[in-house]
């Protein structure tokens, strides 16, 4: 009795849960959010996908593999699809020779593309204050 009790402590304690299960991120379906930098005309994009359930993933656009990195708690996971709630879902498309870029997708379907770099376009507040958070939260 002592062992099963221990075993199922360890379980719960330490190992992944049910849900826990690794996504296919190229067959998703569902809410991803896409964080990361393009190097213009170089064509060097970095990118980092976030999805609802907290995993997160480096995706390597070249051999268009992906990495899973780590599992954010449910709290920090709400926290960033909630990051834009309430501001305009739209573009802000202002790409320059070095970009940064943050967009949420359903299905194909974009809530959001935020992207700037542009030289003499100011980027709006809540994007980059969003954005920097975001970056903090998945490093």
């Amino acid at each position: 009795m002592l062992i099963i009790c221990f075993i199922l402590f360890n379980n719960i304690s330490f190992g992944k849960s049910g849900n826990d299960k690794i996504v296919d991120v190229k067959n998703y379906k569902g809410t991803k959010i896409t964080i990361g930098t393009d190097g213009g005309v170089s064509k060097r994009r970095d990118e980092t996908v976030v999805l609802r359930s907290g995993q997160i993933f480096y995706h390597n656009i070249e051999n268009n593999e992906y990495k899973y990195l780590k599992t954010l708690a449910g709290k920090d996971a709400r926290r960033i699809f909630s990051m834009f709630d309430g501001a305009a879902k739209s573009s802000f498309n202002h790409p320059g020779t070095s970009s940064s870029f943050i967009e949420q997708d359903h299905n194909g379907s974009i809530s959001y593309y935020y992207i700037w770099g542009e030289s003499g376009v100011e980027v709006p507040e809540y994007i980059l204050t969003g954005y920097t958070e975001i970056l903090k939260m998945i490093k």
